[in-house]
């Protein structure tokens, strides 16, 4: 399990510095930066509501 989390966790990498790269050439800097950020909100929010316990999960008196 392992081994595959770090190879995705490569590809990702190889992945987003292509991506990047092209777009730093074609948008400018600043605006990678602004869409990274917001893509890590993203991420942040996505993280935070799939943490949530559900309802099932909830035992009432």
């Amino acid at each position: 399990m392992s081994t595959t989390g770090a190879s995705l966790k490569l590809g990702g990498f190889a992945t987003g510095a292509a991506v990047g790269g092209v777009l730093v050439v074609r948008t400018g800097p600043a605006t990678v930066i602004l869409l990274v950020a917001a893509v890590h909100l993203l991420a942040a929010a996505l993280g935070v509501l799939a943490a949530r316990p559900s309802q099932a999960l909830r035992v009432t008196p």
